[in-house]
């Protein structure tokens, strides 16, 4: 006597390997995706931090060059520093707040806000200092500040510094 057997599906084994094996391939692909926008986001943070601080401190060396050395008076804080335009005689103030998260230069006519909203000041500390040389005599400047940007959930900060020589 011949028995047909005519059962044409999977047993439950087949399936859950099937199963687990798909589960693991979309595992590593989210995770491969994930890392992906992680570092999309860190890349766009990294470049939105350094674009800023980079146009900060050219602000910065192009109001202290412009300006008259004697005319400087270094500050006690080392938050901010005013100077005077050798163009139009105007003093201007250069600041860093970091309760505002604020790196200003402020006129007689305007207040200009160095760093755009998508960038925080985290540093302030020691945002000036002058450098003098023999007969206390002011050379230059120092200006430090740190900045921050977070894209995403993804985070990234830039401490920024330069030395400005004064101008006789």
């Amino acid at each position: 006597m011949n028995i047909k057997n005519n059962n044409f599906g999977y047993t439950l084994v087949e399936i859950m390997v099937v199963v687990a094996s798909v589960g693991l391939i979309m595992t590593a692909l989210v995770g491969v995706i994930l890392g992906t926008f992680r570092a999309q986001n860190r890349n766009t943070a990294t470049n939105k931090v350094s674009e800023n601080g980079t146009w900060i401190i050219n602000e910065l060396r192009k109001n202290t060059f412009n300006s008259f050395k004697d005319s400087i008076i270094c500050p006690d804080d080392n938050l901010s520093i005013q100077v005077k335009n050798l163009q139009d005689g105007g003093i201007t103030t250069l600041s860093c707040d970091q309760i505002t998260s604020e790196i200003a230069s402020t006129s007689a006519i305007k207040k200009d806000i160095l760093n755009n909203k998508e960038v925080e000041v985290i540093d302030c500390s020691n945002f000036v200092t002058c450098g003098f040389g023999v007969d206390d005599e002011l050379m230059g400047l120092d200006f430090n500040f740190g900045l921050r940007a977070v894209i995403n959930g993804v985070g990234v900060s830039q401490v920024f510094s330069t030395k400005v020589t004064l101008r006789n």
